[in-house]
């Protein structure tokens, strides 16, 4: 791993100057030329965080496939512009859902047979994430190192470490080299990754009170002011779904994998209880700003993007009330109701990328 990871960080930080550049990539016809770059790209983060739970094989293997699925999509999402490049103000609604997408299937395509195992899922994704926290760290501190070793140098006449950084293409690919040796060497740490997660899961867990309160807070100020003061702010519905994006991983890290690794906390417990009460709150706040703006506005791409987020937190919010119903298996109901929630988000990206929800043929008929 530490030989293919930074290989393949420093292809894919080829791949990210080759969307600035395409000469790399001229001898392609469109949509190729972007598709290979996405692809490379996507492999790397795929092989990055598959590396470690499986051999190496199976991650190159897997990534490999599941990257050229995704680069394929986005290829086909480029002929709907006629054989031309999108622009770049276009690309945030076409790339970032592609990249969305891809990582929330990572863990199911990572842990294969098992993709209905919370468990699996829950200590592969949050390993991952671990895994590229330390990466990026290691990455600033190498930047750190880098910059003041080219200064020293520079003093004596030597601008060599200066001049690579110059180039277009010296600051992707290094960064992309670092990000995959930080990679490597943390999967190679397993042990020492799952103690770093256990820290940071008790350490989200002491923060589910707080916010508990300031949702309760939030939501006798709504009975008591009324919605129009709310939805009158700008960035209403963003301001919501943050906080909901906010709670979901805070509920997340109190529910653990399974039971036995929950939080057991009374605090806790009823901090998260609370949470869950609310939480159809926020997300009524964020789908009714939503549609207020669709009503006076019509549809866009970007309104389009905040329907599909508000409809997820929606059904979060549904399952996350419905399973206190019986509240002895409200943990393995939420569980279990949460895989099938992402799978659907998966669902929706891979038609964001075709013509049934063409976000740009929709805008232009409303």
């Amino acid at each position: 791993l530490r030989f293919a990871l930074p290989l393949a960080g420093a292809v894919a930080g080829l791949a990210v100057y080759a969307f600035d550049d395409l000469r790399l990539l001229s001898d392609l016809p469109p949509p190729f030329d972007y598709g290979v770059a996405v692809a490379l790209v996507l492999f790397f983060v795929g092989f990055g965080a598959m590396a470690g739970p499986i051999s190496a094989g199976a991650a190159v293997l897997r990534a490999g496939l599941l990257a050229a699925a995704m680069a394929g999509l986005w290829m086909w999402s480029d002929t709907r512009f006629g054989g031309t490049t999108p622009g770049e103000p276009t690309w945030p609604h076409l790339l970032l859902p592609l990249i969305l997408t891809f990582a929330l299937a990572v863990p199911f395509v990572t842990v294969g047979r098992r993709w209905q195992d919370h468990a699996a899922l829950f200590d592969m994704a949050w390993a991952a994430a671990m895994r590229a926290v330390v990466a990026l760290v290691f990455l600033g501190g190498f930047w750190l190192i880098y910059w003041a070793c080219s200064q020293m140098l520079m003093l004596v006449g030597i601008d060599a470490l200066d001049w690579l950084i110059r180039q277009d293409w010296g600051a992707k690919v290094l960064t992309g080299t670092v990000i995959g040796f930080g990679l490597a060497v943390a999967a190679e740490f397993a042990g020492m990754v799952a103690t770093l997660l256990e820290l940071v899961l008790r350490l989200l867990r002491l923060l589910i009170a707080p916010v508990a309160a300031c949702l309760v807070a939030f939501t006798i100020g709504l009975l008591v002011g009324g919605p129009e003061d709310v939805l009158a702010g700008l960035s209403s519905a963003g301001t919501m779904l943050g906080i909901g994006a906010i709670v979901l991983i805070l509920v997340a890290a109190a529910l653990g994998p399974d039971g036995k690794r929950a939080s057991a906390h009374p605090v806790t417990v009823w901090a998260m209880r609370a949470t869950v009460l609310v939480l159809p709150v926020v997300a009524g706040v964020a789908v009714w700003a939503v549609w207020l703006r669709v009503e006076d506005e019509g549809w866009s791409p970007v309104r389009l993007q905040a329907t599909v987020l508000t409809a997820t937190l929606a059904a979060y919010a549904a399952l996350y009330l419905g399973a206190h119903v019986a509240p002895r298996h409200a943990g393995d109901v939420m569980r279990a109701g949460g895989v099938w929630i992402v799978l659907a988000v998966i669902g929706v990206g891979i038609l964001w990328q075709t013509p049934v929800l063409d976000p740009y043929r929709i805008s232009a008929s409303s």
